[in-house]
């Protein structure tokens, strides 16, 4: 399967630099074919002063056309080299300073961390890459794909985590280690398609598993993935009023043997199902069908209680992933911090006291203050 990112945007003055181009390539050609005009005009008379004189006029034209393609591909070449050198001098900056930018984010996951911790919880971390991170040799180098954070920041971040003993989970890394898929991930909006979230879910539980937790995980065989016939109108190309002619449709996972669950929103019930999906086929979908969108604060009940209880944060990457996790655990509840404002999660998980914490967040965040990575505030 093979994916394009689509349209893509110019810097400023290249599109001067591919106008003058195509003008000089265009005389070029042109008296290309004005040579063989002469030529052909001249023909059995091709060594007479005339014909000659004809020819040298347009061969001193075109050697002109010549160098000045040459002249305007150098210039182009000096422009760009001093960007690139540009960028790289942004680059070992960025790496210089990402550490202690790094060690400062860590800082209050680690207290999260150390207060799961004392009550016999355990936390961890899932880093998603996004979509422009994801695909990052697709994108020209004059559009943004996080080429600083990648290269500098994502280490950083990953190393300041585990130096401050959060348990952090980089699923770029898993992903890596399983081949880079490309139908992972979206080709029109930034999240990750149902493929790459069911990924992230197996390599959550693995990695649980692997800490002691005996979960349930729904295999392969338990799911049927569907692509909907719906037109998808994702985050990338809605930007482009959904112009970008595109076949990709969004994916489901239908459990072939449902948990059942009891729903609450807000703090009311809901009767809003794993899947919100447009009544009929011709109706466009959203990355918003899984779960319905992003809400301050989701509990899904199963009313197992031989299972642990699992607090999920993060932002709209949960989404996809709440619809698989929620069956591994008794009682899942899920924060947007970005949207809840009852109380800090400090003080939530010290009221519900849950066994598993997750903080599911894609790289793009690392760095910003507040919403997700607001986590801590002393009591």
């Amino acid at each position: 399967m093979s994916y394009d990112i689509g349209p893509r945007i110019g810097i400023e003055g290249e599109k001067a630099f591919k106008d003058s181009l195509s003008a000089v390539v265009s005389n070029v050609k042109a008296l290309g074919a004005e040579m063989k005009a002469v030529t052909a005009a001249f023909s059995g008379n091709e060594h007479s002063m005339e014909a000659l004189t004809a020819q040298s006029g347009v061969l001193e034209r075109s050697i002109s056309a010549t160098e000045e393609e040459i002249a305007l591909l150098n210039k182009q070449y000096d422009s760009q080299k001093k960007v690139l050198e540009g960028l790289g001098e942004a680059l070992e900056q960025a790496a210089a300073e990402y550490p202690a930018l790094a060690a400062a984010a860590a800082e209050p996951f680690a207290r999260l961390s150390e207060f799961v911790r004392s009550y016999g919880g355990a936390f961890c971390y899932a880093g998603i890459p996004e979509q422009r991170v994801y695909f990052r040799d697709r994108y020209p180098d004059y559009l943004s794909a996080h080429e600083t954070e990648i290269s500098a920041g994502d280490g950083a971040y990953a190393r300041a985590m585990a130096e401050a003993g959060v348990d952090f989970l980089d699923m770029a890394a898993v992903y890596d280690a399983q081949g880079h898929p490309e139908a992972y991930y979206s080709a029109v909006d930034h999240h990750y398609r149902y493929y790459g979230a069911y990924a992230a879910y197996r390599a959550i539980l693995e990695h649980l598993s692997a800490a002691g937790w005996n979960l349930p995980v729904l295999t392969e065989e338990e799911l049927d993935f569907r692509e909907l016939p719906n037109p998808y109108i994702a985050t990338r190309n809605r930007k482009l009023y959904n112009l970008w002619p595109n076949g990709e449709g969004a994916v489901i996972g239908v459990q072939r043997d449902p948990v059942p669950f009891t729903r609450y929103d807000n703090g009311e019930p809901s009767d809003r199902p794993l899947f919100v999906l447009p009544e009929e086929e011709y109706l466009p979908t959203t990355y918003n069908l899984y779960m319905g969108g992003d809400f301050g604060e989701t509990v899904l009940e199963t009313d197992r209680p031989e299972l642990p209880n699992a607090l999920i944060f993060g932002d709209s990457f949960t989404n996809a992933l709440e619809t698989l996790l929620y069956a591994s655990f008794n009682e899942t509840r899920v924060l947007d911090l970005r949207h809840y404002g009852g109380m800090s999660l400090r003080e939530y998980v010290e009221t519900h006291r849950p066994d598993v914490v997750l903080c599911i967040q894609n790289d793009t965040f690392y760095y910003l203050g507040g919403g997700n990575n607001h986590v801590w505030e002393e009591p």
